[in-house]
């Protein structure tokens, strides 16, 4: 099982939440805060379990990123973070390989407890 767990979001406070909740459940979060930075990680890591990808980053929109990705081969399942929910993304869920849409209006447990049990379930049919 691949434990890894990308994070790709620019809300440093979001993201440090996100790491220290990936901690302890047990799974090896590694951060980036930009689509280029994400791209980096996927290609020097190719044990992620599964990535987490904000919709809005500040050099490329999410759904743009993930299909960038899936042109060099990457095939890790991934969950977007949204703030802005819309049909440009609930188009691309099967085709990219998105496991699951949350919103992000506030991180709550509710939304931590959405993400723990997608990251668990992807990581354990791998």
């Amino acid at each position: 099982m691949n434990k890894k767990v990308l994070v790709i979001d620019d809300d440093k406070d979001f993201s440090f939440i996100l790491k220290t909740s990936i901690q302890k459940w047990g799974y090896e979060p590694l951060i980036t805060h930009t689509a280029k930075e994400g791209l980096s990680a996927a290609g020097q890591n190719k044990d992620i379990g599964i990535m987490i990808i904000d919709y809005k980053l500040p050099d490329l929109d999410g759904i743009s990123l993930l299909k960038d990705l899936r042109k060099t081969g990457n095939k890790t399942p991934a969950v977007i973070l949204t703030a802005f929910p819309g049909n440009k993304i609930f188009r691309n869920t099967d085709e990219l390989s998105i496991r699951k849409v949350i919103l992000k209006l506030r991180i709550g447990t509710e939304t931590l407890n959405i993400l723990k049990s997608t990251i668990e379930e992807v990581l354990a049919a791998s």
